[in-house]
């Protein structure tokens, strides 16, 4: 779970692996900037086997609106080698 999670974010519904990285969806998100525009997470996993939250990615071109809209970055993430 990211260390800024809700229950509302759909955090985990769409996700990828790569190696020892993960990516992972939260299409409902809720960004400062943006009402549910979303976000993806990326986690890295150690050489003892522990994931641990490395990047929180929000769309650059986010709006701040009164309205919850939904835009849904994040709803589906993919991964490949090293690049997400």
């Amino acid at each position: 779970m990211p260390g800024d999670g809700d229950a509302n974010d759909n955090f985990g519904y769409w996700s990828d692996l790569s190696n020892n990285i993960a990516v992972i969806g939260a299409d409902h998100d809720r960004p400062p900037d943006c009402n549910h525009c979303g976000s993806a997470y990326v986690f890295l996993r150690d050489t003892e086997g522990n994931w641990s939250e490395e990047a929180k990615i929000i769309p650059s071109d986010s709006i701040r609106s009164e309205s919850p809209i939904t835009i849904g970055f994040g709803g589906a993430v993919s991964i490949s080698g090293e690049t997400v």
